[in-house]
């Protein structure tokens, strides 16, 4: 199993307005881990819907978690599956980590994670609900296997603002203004042909129900339209 390396440089990313640091080599085994992630976890291809419509991600996905919390996005209503013994053990490391650069910083309970199969999956940019985490809680992005590029552009004007290269075992934490302010995400890298893995912790907030209830109406109207 893993641990913790036992140097970690934090690194303060220069993005103006918005708290985001960047930890290399945050696990001392990242390709073990990956083996064993890709085995162990229940990857899907969800639908999101987009556009007014309904189309497969651009990747695989899943949603773990140790309490029984659905997380909701793009039309999606995630239910989580069982944690298991990788997972759990790196929501430890991920912890203590963010208590270091934040102390008493709230206990992660779920992650979302991302495959991404080649240079032809990607995350399109967004942002994260600010409604429903909790404030002034990090963001903790733990990257697996295939260095990717990771964009940050600025709301205003839409223009790249950052580009940073997501190392194997890297962290990446992202705080207060990061998601207000700029919108992030994965582009295509046609020559990357190796796979990536990439799980994101959030502190959510208890009472999300109204915005489930109306992306479960969504999904009551996709089922209506098949059977037609």
């Amino acid at each position: 199993m893993s641990s913790l390396a036992k140097v970690l440089i934090v690194e303060e990313i220069d993005l103006p307005g918005a708290e985001v640091y960047y930890i290399r080599n945050v696990v001392d085994n990242p390709k073990e881990i990956y083996e064993k992630l890709v085995e162990e976890v229940p990857w899907k291809q969800e639908e999101i819907f987009a556009y007014g419509k309904y189309h497969n991600q651009p990747r695989l996905s899943c949603f773990l978690g140790q309490v029984d919390k659905p997380y909701s996005y793009s039309g999606i209503v995630r239910i989580p599956e069982p944690m298991g013994e990788t997972i759990t053990m790196l929501t430890g490391i991920v912890q203590h980590v963010v208590d270091i650069v934040k102390p008493g910083h709230l206990k992660y309970t779920s992650t979302l994670g991302n495959r991404y199969r080649n240079g032809n999956d990607y995350i399109a940019q967004h942002s994260d609900s600010e409604d429903d985490m909790v404030a002034n809680t990090m963001i903790a992005s733990l990257s697996l296997n295939q260095e990717r590029f990771f964009d940050f552009h600025d709301k205003e004007t839409g223009k790249k603002v950052l580009r940073l290269e997501l190392e194997s075992g890297s962290l990446l934490l992202m705080g207060e203004g990061s998601q207000s302010l700029y919108t992030h995400g994965v582009p295509k890298q046609l020559t990357k042909n190796k796979e990536r893995l990439n799980f994101t912790w959030r502190v959510m907030k208890e009472n999300n129900k109204s915005k489930i209830k109306l992306d479960k109406q969504k999904l009551i109207d996709k089922l209506i339209d098949e059977s037609k």
